[in-house]
């Protein structure tokens, strides 16, 4: 599963330091309506892409690819929920094999890749100096 958000339509996330987004449209299903999760990709670890209710509801030995921001604050920074127990953070460039379980031993190369929140300009210098997303 990748980047999974679970918001329905009017949720409000926090993305950043004076930063929110509302959610537009309802999930196409509910989080409890999913098969079981043979693990999770995050592309970086802001509430539209990885919600409050996916992170209490997933199983913490749930394997999660992230970045190194993301692993800090899931395996073991996060404030009254327990840590989750396989988090592997890619920098840029960095790769992961991840194993496709009952596929033949088939598996997956992950690979981190730079991204931009906010494009160039003028919004992204003010984004570098407030460090809002």
């Amino acid at each position: 599963m990748t980047d999974p958000n679970f918001l329905h339509a009017g949720d409000h996330v926090h993305l950043g330091p004076g930063v929110t987004a509302t959610r537009k449209t309802n999930p196409a299903v509910d989080l409890h309506d999913l098969p079981r999760i043979d693990a999770v990709l995050l592309s970086h670890y802001h509430a539209d892409h990885f919600d409050n209710q996916v992170e209490e509801s997933l199983r913490r030995d749930l394997p999660i690819i992230t970045t190194p921001h993301a692993k800090h604050h899931l395996g073991g920074d996060m404030k009254g929920t327990e840590a989750f127990q396989k988090v592997t953070a890619l920098d840029f460039w960095d790769s992961v094999i991840v194993d496709v379980a009952g596929n033949d031993g088939m598996s997956l190369k992950v690979t981190g890749m730079p991204g931009k929140h906010v494009p160039s300009g003028m919004l992204s210098q003010v984004n570098d100096l407030l460090g809002a997303v």
